[in-house]
């Protein structure tokens, strides 16, 4: 945990330093779009915040992703734009972060569990096109696709019990399952 927070510290120092120089304007970035991978599509939205310099934009994100458990992905985004004129560009994103669960298993009646989910990394890359209302104007309809992933873990500690004595055997013990996504992301949204 150390080294992450390390890792985002120095992230940080060096975007200041860049920005330090000239002011930045703020900017939002808004999709909603789907997930889809090996479970099948689910929908997803996300915010990031943040300062944009020259074709550079910096910012932290937010997010509710509805594949195979629902989660809450907080990362730091940064996009880089390739190809751009006063109408239009294309554009890298590249978002870290982390993976948080917003899920509770209920168990059947018939079993004697419990049930905690842990978060996990989350990383996405891809590409973006902006297309602006106007030539001076800062709003744009966004589009992006990006692949990534998210992990999370979760802790399902058996607490013994049997319902029917004679048909079943007591166990208990806890057991760790790792669910990483591998999803690929399709978003519609709005800058301003």
């Amino acid at each position: 945990m150390t080294k992450h927070i390390l890792m985002g510290s120095l992230f940080v120092l060096c975007v200041t330093a860049c920005f330090g120089q000239h002011a930045g304007r703020f900017r939002s970035d808004s999709y909603g779009g789907l997930s889809i991978g090996q479970m099948g599509s689910y929908g997803q939205v996300q915010t990031v915040n943040g300062l944009a310099r020259g074709p550079w934009f910096v910012g932290l994100g937010a997010g509710l992703d509805y594949y195979r458990y629902r989660n809450v992905p907080l990362f730091l985004s940064a996009t880089r734009d390739l190809l751009a004129n006063r109408r239009s560009a294309l554009f890298f994103i590249l978002d870290g972060g982390v993976d948080l669960p917003w899920y509770k298993r209920t168990p059947l009646p018939y079993q004697n569990l419990t049930s905690s989910f842990r978060a996990g990394p989350f990383w996405a890359t891809g590409l973006g096109y902006r297309w602006r209302f106007s030539d001076a104007g800062r709003r744009a309809l966004l589009f992006s696709a990006t692949y990534g992933a998210g992990k999370l873990t979760e802790r399902q500690t058996a607490n013994g019990g049997c319902y029917d004595p004679p048909a079943c055997t007591i166990n208990s013990g806890t057991d760790t399952f790792d669910y990483t996504n591998r999803t690929m992301r399709i978003g519609v949204g709005v800058e301003f």
